[in-house]
């Protein structure tokens, strides 16, 4: 091989080598390219991501706030309902306690017939005063199971 061939294949080799290493370059470009796109991608869904958690909770934080407002309306008529209730039954039990007082009384200085009718009236009295306690006695029941106090 003379030298002039020699260098025509040197300069081949040397060809060849800078085309494999541009191709080489060309690829580490692209790859690279690749890696940037994915990483941007990869930013916008996690942006993506943060923005729908942060909707979410406000959701959550406004419904959980509805909800406890609408809880607390909610045991503040109950305690309401039952304070009212309460003063009711006491009201009325009181005032049944007062009208059989003033009928033993009036048994005690009447005679006969009247009596008799007093009697009656007393036992009715009394049925309605055990009738109201075992009505206080379930409205104190259903608020001792209901956390109303």
């Amino acid at each position: 091989m003379t030298s002039n061939e020699r260098i025509q294949a040197d300069v081949q080799q040397a060809k060849d080598k800078v085309s494999d290493l541009k191709a080489d370059a060309d690829r580490k470009v692209a790859e690279a390219k690749v890696e940037i796109e994915v990483e941007r991608a990869k930013a916008k869904v996690e942006r993506q991501l943060d923005n729908e958690a942060a909707k979410d909770e406000r959701a959550f934080r406004a419904a959980s706030a509805d909800a406890k407002g609408f809880v607390e309306t909610e045991r503040a008529k109950d305690a309401a309902e039952f304070s009212a209730t309460n003063a009711d039954l006491k009201a009325k039990h009181e005032k049944l306690q007062a009208q059989r007082a003033q009928l033993r009384n009036e048994i005690s200085t009447k005679a006969g017939e009247a009596r008799a009718k007093l009697q009656a009236d007393l036992d009715r009295v009394s049925k309605q005063i055990a009738d109201s306690e075992a009505a206080m006695d379930a409205y104190y029941a259903r608020r001792d199971e209901t956390g109303m106090i």
